[in-house]
């Protein structure tokens, strides 16, 4: 059996890796902006695409929709980023587990994940659920 992703999440330099081990062509990928990504996902058969742009935000893109959303706007609130992408996964995945919209699940894990870089470490920069929902 052929193992085939509902959603892949991935940050933008892997992203740029992936494509590349398949194949294409990723020279003019590297300035790519979020929304660049959709002319090339078409192609790449997944159901659902993530690409996480840290600082610029995430875009979501499946077969029947295309989403961006742009980061939180956190100023010089910014100290650590360790564990900003492992924030964001586990949110989004919390997320979607509680039926939420992809949309939803991207705005409450882009939250999540930003709320994380304005602490120094990685689990102790975790929010709680009740600052998280604050905040949406």
């Amino acid at each position: 059996m052929k193992w085939k992703p509902e959603i892949l999440v991935i940050n933008k330099g892997d992203s740029v890796k992936f494509i590349g081990m398949m194949g294409h062509d990723t020279q003019s990928m590297v300035e790519l902006s979020p929304q660049g990504y959709a002319g090339w996902k078409s192609n790449m058969g997944e159901e659902g695409f993530t690409v996480n742009f840290d600082e610029k935000g995430v875009y979501f893109q499946n077969k029947d929709d295309s989403l961006y959303v742009p980061p939180l706007d956190l100023g010089n609130k910014v100290v650590d980023t360790s564990g900003a992408g492992d924030a964001f996964n586990g949110a989004f995945a919390t997320a979607l587990c509680e039926d939420k919209s992809i949309k939803d699940s991207l705005i409450f894990a882009n939250t999540f994940a930003g709320i994380s870089t304005t602490r120094v470490g990685t689990a102790k920069s975790m929010p709680s659920r009740e600052e998280i929902d604050k905040l949406l």
